[in-house]
């Protein structure tokens, strides 16, 4: 949890801590209390603190103010925001926005850079046309939701997970399961992540000493 969240080492006492608050008094561990500490991570001033200030830099390329920084950590630790709310707000912002103002087709631009943070690929022309028009229709906010949490999205995200972690490719029923998950609660990457690595089969792999390689991680 420590590697995904504040991306640190655990300091001595909030391993104890956890190991107390995952174990209980018997010493064993079950599902519930491993989701509950990731979702606790998930949610916490550290955690919110370092994506607010990484999301600015990766896509504003400048530091967040304190009025956003402020704003997205109360979101995060008081309303159950997490990532994925911190991102189609910033794709949605005008300052985003603007940083495709000389291209000949600002808002075909804009749809290609959610493809290429989301997809990993070029959208096709058909596709760009459909949510142009949509982010006339609905505003971009939603269309960046709507492409972060789409099938394709979802099943990629599921798809690296099985493979990193659990050294395999998913099974209907898991795939079924995740995607339900993700897209009912509105999951983002490392919400998912945490309740990944909370799955017997996971804690089975990590605890026996196999554990997810830092892409998996980021």
């Amino acid at each position: 949890m420590y590697a995904i969240y504040p991306e640190r080492n655990a300091d001595d006492g909030g391993a104890a801590f956890w190991k107390q608050f995952v174990e209980g008094g018997d010493g064993v561990s079950d599902v519930n209390s491993r989701s509950a500490a990731a979702n606790a991570f998930a949610h916490s001033g550290e955690y919110a603190q370092h994506i607010v200030g990484d999301l600015y830099q990766l896509l504003l390329l400048r530091d967040a103010d304190a009025g956003a920084r402020a704003f997205f950590l109360d979101r995060i630790t008081n309303h159950g925001e997490g990532l994925l709310e911190v991102e189609v707000a910033i794709f949605g912002s005008d300052e985003y926005f603007g940083k495709f103002a000389i291209d000949p087709s600002p808002p075909t631009a804009w749809v290609e850079s959610l493809y290429e943070f989301y997809l990993d690929r070029v959208p096709s022309a058909p596709e760009a046309a459909f949510w142009v028009a949509r982010s006339f229709q609905v505003g971009r906010s939603v269309v960046a939701f709507e492409i972060a949490t789409s099938a394709e999205r979802v099943n990629d995200e599921i798809a690296a997970a099985y493979e990193a972690v659990l050294d395999r490719a998913p099974d209907a029923g898991g795939a079924a399961f995740w995607s339900n998950l993700m897209r009912n609660q509105r999951l983002d990457k490392l919400e998912f992540a945490g309740l990944f690595l909370a799955s017997d089969e996971s804690f089975a792999r990590i605890t026996a000493g196999d554990n997810p390689p830092p892409i998996f991680a980021e």
